[in-house]
């Protein structure tokens, strides 16, 4: 639904906006900031952008006038002025995965302390009905495995299932089972959540 899509694309504005100002205390980018309409068009493929106008300006307008934790500036960039968003909250740990195709988490592994019991599983480009029958098939094997989940969501038209486990020791069975497989015929590919990115889209 449309509402749906506004509070998913609100979760992904919010997580590129603090990855941003994360990537720069890194020293990976510049600036701390992002331009509104380059945030536009990460979100939308030029094919979509006419027809998403509508829910762009509700996303806009919902981030400029709700979430404190998201300042607008104006910018100067390569001499032009651009409107721009930046994090000026406490910086929250990015969505969390592992690189190398394989690679297992144990409890010794160094990023151990920085996982969550949320989950984000994307799921290869499909139709709506193969989508459904992928969410029953994994929620099916997930349960047959003895863990516990505790919330579900799922977005078909983003090919994306949203997963509260019951503990972090379950996350980390379901990255280590799920992670880049294709036990559905279709690639599967396991982020962790930071709890609040978790709760502003499954509230």
């Amino acid at each position: 639904t449309f509402i749906k899509e506004k509070y998913l694309s609100i979760d992904k504005v919010l997580e590129l906006v603090n990855e941003r100002l994360c990537n720069y205390k890194k020293g990976i980018v510049d600036t701390p900031y992002i331009p509104v309409v380059h945030i536009r068009d990460l979100l939308f493929l030029p094919s979509e952008r006419k027809r998403k106008e509508k829910l762009w300006n509700e996303v806009q307008k919902f981030v400029s006038k709700n979430e404190s934790r998201v300042r607008t500036e104006v910018q100067r960039i390569s001499g032009q002025d651009f409107q721009v968003w930046k994090w000026i909250g406490i910086p929250l740990e990015p969505n969390l995965s592992l690189s190398s195709p394989g690679d297992q988490i144990s409890s010794t592994a160094s990023i151990y302390d920085s996982l969550t019991s949320f989950l984000k599983i994307y799921i290869g480009e499909c139709s709506s009905s193969v989508f459904n029958e992928m969410v029953g098939n994994l929620i099916k094997e997930i349960k047959q495995l003895n863990l516990i989940i505790i919330q579900q969501d799922s977005f078909p038209n983003k090919f994306v299932v949203y997963l509260k486990m019951r503990s972090k020791e379950d996350a980390i069975q379901v990255f280590n089972h799920f992670n880049k497989s294709n036990k559905f015929g279709l690639p599967l590919k396991v982020k962790f959540m930071a709890e609040y990115f978790y709760n502003q889209r499954c509230k």
